[in-house]
């Protein structure tokens, strides 16, 4: 797979960096050639590679930390829909985590995040518009991704949602349905 890889075949190097990351095979683990291999997969516009090779820089696994660096791959990846760089994104915009903080576009991946799903990406962006954090509050939009993930299992977004309902933050208070969360 390794002479493929080399010579641009993007199946082998998304095979080889993911052999050299786990170790398969009798193949020990190489986090570095698995870098390696995933930044060429990466560069040919491979989204779970862009991702990946992301992670790797964001947390120093096998190659030396880049947070910004990893910031731009999240950031194509996105670009394509991939939800899981679409929530770590927002949060390195939100967090200034290695690029500049700025939590209006931060809301925005949260938002994206959220409408394909992913629940933490819900809660954040609920709690960004209950709170005013750096965005304009919309309290519509702040219960209504709040329910979103409460419906899903977010236990914070339940107990939020559930006191939202107690309290009458819905345009009328409803204690059945607040117990129910």
């Amino acid at each position: 797979f390794e002479e493929a890889a080399e010579a641009g075949d993007l199946e082998s190097q998304i095979k080889c960096a993911k052999i050299f990351y786990e170790g398969e095979d009798g193949i020990k683990i190489d986090k570095t050639k698995s870098a390696h291999y995933y930044a060429m997969a990466a560069y040919k516009d491979d989204v779970d590679a862009m991702y990946q090779y992301g992670k790797m820089l964001y947390e120093g696994d096998g190659v030396d930390i880049n947070k910004s660096k990893a910031a731009e791959y999240f950031k194509q990846a996105s670009s394509y829909d991939h939800v899981d760089s679409m929530f770590i994104y927002a949060q390195i915009l939100y967090n200034g985590d290695g690029i500049e903080e700025n939590k209006r576009e931060a809301a925005e991946y949260y938002r994206q995040a959220a409408k394909k799903g992913n629940v933490e990406a819900m809660y954040q962006y609920s709690l960004m518009h209950q709170i005013a954090d750096g965005i304009y509050p919309i309290k519509k939009e702040a219960s209504k991704y709040c329910k979103m993930a409460a419906d899903n299992g977010h236990v914070k977004a339940m107990l939020l949602y559930a006191e939202k309902l107690l309290n009458g933050d819905e345009e009328t208070v409803d204690k059945k349905e607040s117990a129910r969360y």
